[in-house]
């Protein structure tokens, strides 16, 4: 551990404190063929199989044939079609999916996604590297909180589909959680079943974030940004759902502020501003800023006066109504005798 894995002594002792059962395995015949099939067949950086190891000491206990073949080969490389950055980000971000059982856990979990809810695997591949901790949830669970999404909150299939795959993390969420935050929004807005429906949609992670941390600040702030126009605000909001995504300090405040510096501008243009990068937010700006400044005021010599429109109208009703269509009358053909 301290020659081959890079530990320090304290780091070696904190793992044999972690794992006891290490003390019982071999090290020809068990550690050594098990880091290198992670290390060279697996291409995991070393330094990154100990910071794995680390999390997850029985790593190197599992036997090759029963465990860590069939889980990283038959299921994650042949059946997902996961590369070697598939791997490694998932070992890394949550080392523990290798102590479940795959015939009896993550294979059913895996094909009720991809039978019964009909994503592709490659899509599952993407619900599984965002979310690792899915296979800590029983299938039991994951249904419920489909059914859940379904038929209490009202989302259509499609809909549930497309909240599952940008937000697979509410699937750990329990119902009384992702229920608070959809009565939240609901009442903040005032929204009816469509428009929320239609909200959450557009922008599923709004259900795995925090309703006093995250959601109700960003509320508050809009508001005032918008001056109080609650139904501006919920215009916006309908128009560009994912504008409660993004940051309250690094985007949504700094993005806002350049806009109301402009008294020209509404502040409903955070929902164009909000997207861009840095670099092409100035631009957008700046442009919008030109175009307003060469935009032509009214001329008041063009301004009429409402008593002479009104008496063109009444001259115009007396006229004889303008010819529509017309056709020259055509002289009769002569006909030769002869």
């Amino acid at each position: 551990f301290t020659n081959i894995m890079g530990y320090t002594v304290p780091e070696t002792r904190a793992l044999f404190l972690k794992e006891p059962n290490l003390w019982r395995a071999s090290v020809k015949t068990g550690l050594i063929p098990r880091m290198r099939f992670l290390v060279r067949d697996m291409e995991i950086p070393r330094d990154v199989l100990a910071t794995i190891v680390t999390k997850n000491p029985r790593m190197l206990l599992y036997s090759m044939d029963y465990n860590l073949v069939p889980k990283l080969i038959f299921y994650c490389i042949m059946t997902l079609d996961m590369n070697p950055d598939h791997i490694r980000k998932l070992l890394t971000s949550f080392p523990q999916f290798m102590d479940y059982n795959l015939d009896r856990h993550t294979l059913p979990i895996s094909r009720y996604f991809i039978k019964d809810l009909e994503f592709s695997p490659s899509e599952f591949r993407c619900i599984l590297l965002a979310y690792p901790k899915l296979v800590s949830n029983s299938l039991s669970k994951i249904k419920h909180m489909v059914v859940f999404l379904r038929y209490e909150i009202g989302l259509t299939g499609t809909q549930v589909k497309r909240v599952l795959y940008q937000a697979p993390q509410v699937l750990g969420l329990r119902d009384a959680n992702v229920r608070d935050k959809v009565q939240f929004l609901e009442k903040a807005f005032d929204f009816d079943a469509e428009e929320l429906q239609s909200v959450l949609s557009g922008m599923p992670r709004l259900l795995v974030l925090n309703v006093q941390r995250n959601l109700k600040p960003k509320i508050l702030y809009l508001r005032q940004a918008f001056d109080g126009n609650q139904e501006s605000l919920r215009s916006a909001i309908l128009r560009l759902p994912p504008l409660l995504g993004y940051s309250l300090e690094q985007r949504i405040t700094p993005r806002m502020k350049s806009i109301l510096q402009e008294p020209s501008l509404e502040p409903s243009c955070i929902t164009v501003g909000i997207t861009l990068k840095s670099d092409k937010f100035e631009s957008w700006l700046m442009k919008r800023k030109q175009k307003l400044m060469k935009k032509p005021k009214p001329d008041k010599a063009s301004e009429f006066d409402e008593s002479i429109i009104r008496n063109s109208l009444v001259d115009s009703e007396n006229r004889p109504g303008p010819i529509v269509h017309w056709t020259r009358p055509r002289r009769p053909r002569r006909v030769n005798p002869f």
